[in-house]
Order: C-alpha cells, then sequence, then structure tokens
C-alpha cells in the first residue's frame, strides 16, 4: 500500500512540476525539491533527513542533493506554495467529477506544549496550538481546508471555505452546533443548499432557537425550516444528524493511519510551517484513497 500511495503522489507531483516555470539558475528542480520534503512529511522528520544520503538505497537515491539551506529556501518559496496547492487540488478531484451528495463542516485541533515558544500558537477552550477547518465530502474527500490559530471561531471559517467549496443545488452541509448561525444558514440556502446543525437552545423557555417573533423573522427561511423540523420531528432530525459522524470517521483516518497526520512534531512551529505540514499531509492522504480505489 505505501509504494501505491506513494506511486500515485509522485505522479500527480510530477505533473504539476511540470507546468511551473522553472526558476533562473535553480540547480534542483521543483519535482526534486517536492519529493523531497513529501519524504520527510512521510516519515515524520524535520526536512534536514530528506538531505541525507544514508536514507536512501542506491536505486533511489539522487545523483545529488540539495544542502538543508537550500531546501529550506525552497520550501518556504512561495512557487513551493503554489506547487502544494495545486497537488492538493489535482489529488482531492475525483475522476469521475460527480458533484458530492453531501458536505460536512468541522474543525480538529491541533495542540502544541503550552510552554512551547511558539508566538503564532494561541490558547482556545481545547488547549494551546491550531486548529484544522476542513469540508468534507460524503466520498471522504478533503476538498477545502484551512489551518489557523486555535482562537479563531470555527463559523466565520466555515463561511470562507464554503464560499470557495463548489456547492450543487439539493447539497446536505451538515456541522454541529457551533455552526448555527443566521448568517450561515442564509449563505448557505442562497446557494441552494441546506445546512442542517443541531440548533442552539435560547429563550425565556430554552426552545431551540427561540421562540420570539422578531428573533424568528430575521433567522431567515432556510433555518425557520430546521427550527421547525427539530421540534416536530426530533426522532427524524437526530437520525439524518447521525450523518455527520462521516467527518469524524475522516479526521480519525486522517490521525490515525501511519505516515498521516498525528500529533505537531515539536520541529513544526509557526503558523507557515504548520500550515504546509497539514496540507502535505492531506495530500498524502488523498493519494492513499487514490491507491485504495485502483487496488479494490
Amino acid at each position: 500500500m505505501e509504494q501505491a500511495q506513494w506511486r500515485e503522489l509522485s505522479l500527480v507531483v510530477k505533473a504539476v512540476c511540470r507546468r511551473v516555470r522553472p526558476l533562473p539558475r535553480a540547480q534542483f528542480s521543483h519535482f526534486l525539491i517536492a519529493r523531497l520534503y513529501f519524504w520527510a512529511v512521510w516519515h515524520g522528520r524535520p526536512i534536514s533527513s530528506s538531505v541525507d544520503p544514508l536514507h536512501y538505497n542506491r536505486l533511489l537515491r539522487p545523483r545529488k542533493l540539495p544542502s538543508v539551506s537550500q531546501l529550506n529556501r525552497r520550501v518556504a518559496g512561495p512557487l513551493f506554495q503554489q506547487i502544494l496547492q495545486q497537488v492538493h487540488e489535482r489529488l482531492s478531484r475525483r475522476r469521475d467529477d460527480a458533484p458530492a451528495a453531501a458536505l460536512y463542516v468541522d474543525g480538529k485541533p491541533l495542540p502544541v506544549s503550552p510552554v512551547s515558544g511558539d508566538r503564532d500558537a494561541r490558547w482556545g477552550h481545547l488547549g494551546r496550538g491550531y486548529k484544522l477547518h476542513a469540508v468534507v465530502t460524503d466520498r471522504l474527500d478533503i476538498p477545502m481546508f484551512c489551518v489557523l490559530p486555535m482562537n479563531r471561531h470555527e463559523m466565520p471559517v466555515a463561511q470562507v471555505m464554503l464560499e470557495r467549496t463548489p456547492i450543487e443545488p439539493g447539497t446536505l452541509v451538515m456541522a454541529d452546533g457551533n455552526y448555527d448561525a443566521h448568517a450561515l444558514h442564509k449563505q448557505v440556502h442562497a446557494r441552494g443548499a441546506w445546512l442542517i446543525t443541531r440548533p442552539r437552545l435560547g429563550g425565556a423557555r430554552r426552545r431551540v432557537g427561540g421562540g420570539h417573533p422578531v428573533t424568528r423573522r430575521q433567522m431567515g427561511p432556510a433555518r425557520r425550516a430546521l427550527v421547525d423540523l427539530w421540534e416536530k420531528h426530533p426522532t427524524l432530525m437526530r437520525r439524518v444528524y447521525t450523518e455527520r459522524v462521516r467527518v469524524e470517521r475522516v479526521f480519525g483516518r486522517l490521525t490515525c493511519t501511519p505516515g498521516l497526520l498525528g500529533p505537531l512534531p515539536s520541529f513544526v512551529r509557526g503558523l507557515a510551517r504548520v500550515r504546509r505540514w497539514v496540507g502535505a499531509k492531506i495530500c498524502l492522504y488523498h493519494a492513499r484513497l487514490r491507491a485504495i480505489e485502483k487496488r479494490v
């Protein structure tokens, strides 16, 4: 499986790097730089380990390897970020191009040590660190994601991600109670989709979503319909809401599979490095999905 996963990743990386203009006077190609970085991320090691010739056998060892400083400069450059973005877009796109019937939105905390010197890490309800915000499809893909400090609320980030995510009319967008907001319901409904959340309790009688006429008028037709369904058919809505477990299943695969996204290592600090690290891990996750599909 590991060889098939690496083969899928290498094919996409090579196709992307061919379309990126080479750097003037560059001694090493984009393809070699990308493969060295993905090798380090896959094995959970600093990128300095990927330029050590002792980590390769005679068949896989490149003829010439860059220095650690060269590799660091190339990886931190804007051109490499463009390559990483295009690799993710190609890997997360299915060959049949069929639209997703349902989307799931959630966040995954990425904690760091409370005594870490990371200046970009922030305190949140679940500790100090960062958070992965992701949009997941019913086919377990991650077409859109974002990494931000832990103190950023999930709902405004979801608005930006869903605005950039292709949504077909009639699609169900499922999320937990943190995303139950008038603005997000109206945004999803304007694109012909429906946001399914567990409404937050409110009002003097602790009714679902609040029972004041002014509040119901301001929440919009989509959220009014959702609140009515939860009040009149709670058993049915609980059964529908259990489908949200798919996003937890994706996070479970992403964090429990060897070589994918585990706890952040001590050498991955700073928002830019964390974003690159998480983005590469998600690319590896999609390469694994492709390898499993071809195997089946």
